[in-house]
């Protein structure tokens, strides 16, 4: 669901900017574009792992079961 995928890149993209110590030298504003930033790289990994996870391991699922 996409507000569970949102939520998600968001935690990651401020556990990950937090780990490698992002530094902000825009001040307070800039965290929003960093975070922003990280959240889309976060969706552009996880989304087409989560969608061969749901192809392979659901669809294989309901073969079974027909």
């Amino acid at each position: 669901p996409p507000i569970k995928m949102t939520f998600l890149c968001v935690v990651l993209s401020v556990i990950t900017a937090y780990v490698i110590n992002f530094e902000l030298e825009g001040g307070g504003i800039s965290i929003l574009m960093a975070i922003l930033f990280l959240s889309t790289i976060w969706a552009a990994i996880l989304l087409p792992l989560l969608l061969a996870f749901k192809f392979f391991v659901q669809g294989s699922g309901c073969e079974k079961n027909t």
